[in-house]
């Protein structure tokens, strides 16, 4: 009788015990996990190897995503020094997350800009590009920016590894130190190497100058390959840009227009071929390939079709 008594809360305590240890933190399992997917990275063949490892190591915290930043956030602060691939998976992972620390992300990273490895400095310099760093405090701010310009101006790294410090150094500095990055990006616009010529365009449209390289641009984006595509990409962005401004002056000028004669002149039907006119010249796609002149003769010429086959404009 007394073990049929207690049968019911001995099921009860049992049946609560699942959900007891799901609400808690599963920090060992977790920095288990973060040391087990940072020894994979050092071990990988590439740093392409390494972002594919990005989802794994959050598929493997599952829901506990703030605690997974917590397990990261307690790698990167560690002193056990960790290899380059290993802190840019981590890094990167903790960008993904919420609210990081980007005083010990920059850290790590401005310590990979000297790696001896190119595919690490670049991967680092690619990394601090991301806008949300200038977030950083001037003092380290400056920082950072100085160790990306030495990298953008050693003339012994690899091309791309100078241009993506460039870049990043752009991102992050002031106007100087935008200035010398410009001028580093626009030095591999007069190599003799179209390849070298098309990183440089690239890099430029990135950082948002598209008119200094648009011949290269336009000379890239005819051929295939990732190159090819983000020269497309940037050249079309460009041109949905200009759209934009377009049609956003062309709207300032027809509400001056509108302010200034409220009521246009004429019949109602030369009332509304105007409005109609002037609502293609403000929001039509085609309104740069078009006149007024054109516009008429379509309309006189449409008029006229209407009648019967025989007649037009």
């Amino acid at each position: 009788t007394p073990c049929r008594e207690a049968t019911p809360m001995l099921i009860s305590i049992v049946l609560a015990l699942p959900l007891v240890f799901s609400f808690e933190p599963r920090s060992a399992d977790l920095d288990a996990l973060v040391r087990e997917h940072a020894a994979a990275a050092a071990a990988a063949d590439s740093i392409e190897d390494v972002w594919a490892a990005l989802d794994a190591l959050a598929a493997g915290a599952g829901d506990e995503r703030a605690a997974l930043d917590q397990a990261l956030d307690r790698a990167l602060a560690a002193e056990k020094p960790l290899d380059g691939k290993s802190v840019l998976l981590l890094v990167a992972a903790r960008l993904a997350g919420e609210e990081p620390d980007y005083a010990l992300l920059s850290k790590r990273l401005e310590g990979l800009l000297a790696d001896a490895q190119d595919e690490i400095a670049r991967s680092a310099a690619g990394l601090l590009a991301d806008t949300a760093f200038r977030a950083l405090d001037e003092t380290k701010l400056e920082s950072v920016t100085g160790a990306l310009r030495k990298l953008a101006k050693d003339t012994n790294r690899e091309p791309d590894v100078r241009i993506e410090a460039a870049v990043a150094m752009h991102t992050l500095g002031r106007a100087g130190a935008q200035r010398e990055a410009r001028t580093e990006l626009v030095a591999f616009l007069e190599s003799a190497d179209p390849r070298l010529r098309g990183l440089g365009a690239v890099a430029l449209a990135r950082v948002g100058d598209i008119e200094t390289g648009r011949a290269e641009l336009e000379s890239l984006a005819s051929t295939p390959g990732i190159e090819g595509r983000l020269a497309q990409a940037f050249l079309k962005q460009e041109e949905l840009r200009r759209f934009y401004d377009r049609r956003q002056k062309n709207l300032l000028d027809y509400a001056k227009e509108k302010s200034e004669d409220a009521d246009l002149k004429g019949s109602r039907e030369a009332r509304l071929l105007e409005s109609t006119m002037r609502l293609i010249e403000t929001a039509s796609l085609e309104a740069e390939d078009t006149t007024r002149e054109k516009l008429v003769d379509a309309a006189l010429d449409g008029m006229l079709r209407s009648l019967d086959e025989h007649s037009s404009f």
